[in-house]
């Protein structure tokens, strides 16, 4: 019985120690939301969201944008417009990206697209 008891508060302090990376350390994060960016702000923000390949990714209206639909966490969908040179290779074939920007009204201009 005493064994037992002095076991419990090792058992208790790696559990609650494991909660804690879970919960706030660890590094896979879920989808983020637009919410968390300031419109009238012209901070670029980093948002983990699910690329809509369905709708196809349009690089032939602006000679020098690419335009395509992602959609976050809470099922709001926009357009994120991106520099063609910035556009990174395989995007068709992601799920998820990554994408690094601020709003210009509706529209999500990014400065960056990584694959996830």
């Amino acid at each position: 019985m005493q064994k037992i008891q002095k076991m419990i508060l090792p058992i208790l302090v790696v559990v609650v120690v494991g909660l804690i990376y879970l919960f706030y350390l660890s590094p896979q994060k879920g989808l983020g939301s637009f919410d968390d960016v300031d419109p009238d702000a012209h901070v670029q923000k980093e948002i983990k969201v699910k690329l809509l390949a369905d709708q196809g990714i349009n690089l032939s209206s602006d000679p020098m944008k690419a335009l395509f639909y992602v959609v976050d966490v809470k099922g709001k969908k926009v357009q994120v417009a991106v520099d063609k040179a910035l556009l990174p290779e395989g995007i068709e074939q992601s799920e998820f990206v990554t994408v690094v920007g601020h709003f210009h009204g509706a529209r999500f201009d990014a400065v960056e697209v990584k694959l996830n």
